[in-house]
């Protein structure tokens, strides 16, 4: 009998767990919360600032801890709300704090990134993200259509 099934779920659900506490440990000593670090690196990587739907599409979280995660930050002087009232249709973008953070930020994911990769060929790296990709297209495309996937299997 093939493992892939067993070995490919187990393996996807411990890699988010150690990835989720390993995230938890490295922001908890720059005081953030995951979501926080997530927030701050999507808008780190725009400049120009992005919209409340932009965010929640490009971190790929729920709308109501975007908008907690938006109010805490802003509070705490790292990001700013600018242009239409409400939420969804005003812009955010990172403060010089907020950049600060988000420099951070991303020394702490380059360390991570570094221990992770060890003993992995570089070129081996890119082809996994590339397999990995495919295969959550393949998963997307299967969930929008359930009917078609078990169309052989009999009741």
């Amino acid at each position: 009998m093939d493992d892939r099934f067993l070995k490919f779920t187990l393996s996807v659900s411990r890699m988010n767990k150690k990835i989720q506490a390993i995230k938890t440990a490295g922001m908890g000593k720059l005081g953030l919360k995951a979501a926080h670090t997530t927030v701050l690196y999507i808008l780190g990587r725009h400049p120009e600032g992005l919209r409340f739907s932009e965010v929640a599409e490009r971190c790929d979280l729920d709308q109501a801890l975007i908008s907690r995660t938006f109010s805490e930050l802003i509070k705490a002087g790292m990001v700013r709300k600018e242009g239409a009232a409400g939420r969804y249709n005003a812009s955010y973008f990172l403060t010089e704090e907020g950049k600060e953070q988000t420099e951070r930020i991303v020394e702490v994911i380059q360390t991570l990134l570094q221990h992770a990769d060890e003993g992995i060929n570089p070129k081996e790296l890119v082809v996994f993200y590339k397999v990995l990709d495919q295969l959550l297209k393949n998963f997307e495309a299967m969930e929008t259509d359930y009917d078609t996937v078990f169309a052989s299997l009999h009741s």
